[in-house]
């Protein structure tokens, strides 16, 4: 009431006399009533008493609101005043019964042009509304003129605003064919897969203001692109990995179809790596991905010293906003030593990745969940009785508290298995490994495995579950609290009668457009004699899980 209200609005200026402030009073009357109206109160009684003497009065509004209406049966006429059923009436907001309010005849108009539109009928106009109050039943009827206008199908496609993308990647993203019945969710469909193409800046997808001789619906697609060439670096920070550093170089529109080139490098005092990656978008299908990678890499950890050069060729679909999936084939010439089999091996494996995420932010997630599985067959060229079959499950969830997701309980599981040979048989570095910024945080880095004396071996098995609360202190910045515990195993399976390690431990998130930036410190709990180190620091960019 006190926004309807033009005496509150006016209240830093106060009325010169007493006439002036009945005056504001008295008008704020019907606008009060036709606030009580849209809420369904036709029987409202409105006064105003006046107490005290000018200019120190006191102005109170006496309401009665009386009984609140309710809707009747509603009706839908053609411009001829017949009644129609052209609609799904269950569908709609205005039901029988409903107590009245004002917005629910809006929106139900908004309601059943939207779903005539799926029908076919992109110019649907409702010319008149009548609204019946029967003050006897306390009943409100609305009866809906409703002009559909004609049927439409789908017409020609104007494409404006293209530079150096094709239109033949913009007619990929398409979801009508011409003569299709028209309707606006492929419309929808065909604005947000243009978005997500990453090409474009700007996305308008709109038709035309008449059908064409065939009632046809020329459709309009207003594009702007957005710069192709990008380049990036980070930095990380480990007690054992010391200082990092990573660059990057991309093209997202190579030659002019969407496909990108990456070149991506990697330093720190562990890891050297290189990797060179083509994308192709939409391969032979909308939603599908052709990837080509070759990597070279190097590793130095206290378990092995690898040395790889490797190639893959992975197809990625997207099966809805939920389901992904993507299959490879990969070849690596791989050099382990230091290990404890030091062995040149080439590789054939045939990954697959299957992936869930109802999560709602790719780079911090505060609700819902996301589900990982990869597994991957590997034969050794030349040497055929090396033969494994790798296997691993990644779950994670984040429960919000609060309506703002001040507060989020982070959550996540792994799970992995190598079966089909001994641990001896099965190259170093394909071996699980545990100990790092993202699993069982604290102890030293790739660590925690079976152990020879106190070198690390690897193991067939993995188990780690982590705990993470995640506070917004202010603004874009968090405080997180973590508790790792889990292990890895000589078994092909985890082992629950082996001692899970444990560690905890805190840090720091500030929310940056590219991910969070993340400052962590660990402990180990259950700290081992000669290996692990009181505490481990963590600096990196992105959210542990």
């Amino acid at each position: 009431m006190e926004a309807a209200s033009q005496s509150m609005g006016q209240i830093d200026r106060p009325p010169p006399t007493l006439f002036t402030l009945k005056k504001r009073a008295e008008n704020d009357l019907p606008l009060f009533l036709d606030a009580l109206h849209a809420f369904g109160y036709f029987d409202a009684y409105l006064a105003i008493e006046y107490t005290g003497t000018f200019p120190d009065v006191t102005i109170t509004y006496i309401l009665s609101a009386g009984p609140r209406y309710r809707f009747g049966p509603f009706q839908l006429l053609d411009p001829e005043g017949e009644s129609v059923c052209i609609c799904n009436p269950c569908a709609l907001d205005l039901q029988a019964g409903c107590p009245v309010r004002f917005d629910t005849i809006l929106d139900t108009e908004d309601q059943i042009k939207e779903q005539l539109g799926t029908q076919g009928y992109p110019f649907v106009r409702i010319p008149d509304r009548e609204i019946i109050v029967d003050q006897e039943q306390k009943v409100v009827f609305v009866n809906y003129t409703i002009d559909t206008g004609p049927i439409a199908t789908f017409g020609p496609v104007t494409i404006l605003g293209l530079r150096k993308v094709a239109p033949s990647f913009v007619c990929k993203h398409i979801y009508w064919n011409y003569g299709d019945l028209y309707t606006p969710r492929k419309v929808d469909c065909t604005d947000r897969s243009l978005q997500e193409s990453g090409m474009f800046s700007s996305v308008i997808v709109h038709h035309a203001n008449q059908l064409g001789l065939d009632n046809s619906l020329e459709m309009i697609i207003e594009l702007e692109e957005t710069k192709y060439r990008h380049i990036g670096a980070g930095v990380s920070y480990s007690t054992d990995e010391s200082v990092g550093a990573l660059f990057q170089w991309i093209h997202d529109n190579l030659t002019g179809h969407g496909d990108s080139f990456s070149i991506t490098t990697e330093i720190s005092e562990i890891i050297q790596r290189g990797t060179a990656v083509y994308g192709r978008p939409n391969f032979f299908a909308r939603n599908q991905n052709l990837t080509y990678s070759f990597e070279l890499r190097r590793e130095n950890t206290p378990g092995f010293v690898e040395r790889e050069a490797s190639f893959l060729m992975r197809v990625d679909r997207k099966v809805n906003e939920v389901i992904s999936y993507d299959y490879a084939g990969r070849f690596e010439k791989l050099l382990s030593t230091k290990s404890d089999n030091n062995e040149n091996y080439n590789l054939l494996s045939l990954p697959v990745h299957l992936r869930i995420d109802t999560s709602n932010n790719l780079l911090n997630s505060t609700r819902g969940y996301t589900i990982n599985y990869w597994a991957a067959p590997y034969q050794a060229l030349f040497n055929s009785h090396v033969f494994f079959y790798k296997q691993e499950i990644f779950g994670a969830l984040y429960q919000p508290f609060f309506r703002n997701a001040r507060i989020v309980l982070a959550l996540s599981g792994q799970l992995g298995s190598i079966v089909g040979q001994s641990s001896f048989l099965i190259p170093a570095p394909k071996r699980f490994y545990a100990g790092s910024s993202t699993g069982l945080r604290g102890y030293k880095y790739l660590t925690v495995s079976p152990l020879s004396g106190t070198k690390p071996i690897g193991g067939r098995s993995l188990m780690i579950f982590q705990i993470e609360p995640r506070v917004r202190v202010y603004g874009q910045i968090y405080f997180a609290t973590f508790f790792d515990i889990g292990n890895v195993y000589a078994t092909p399976f985890p082992r629950l009668t082996e001692k899970l390690l444990r560690s905890t431990g805190c840090g720091v998130r500030y929310l940056t457009p590219v991910g969070a930036f993340r400052l962590d410190v660990g402990f180990p709990l259950d700290k081992r004699k000669g290996i692990d180190k009181t505490f481990q620091l963590y600096a990196s960019i992105g959210q542990t899980f």
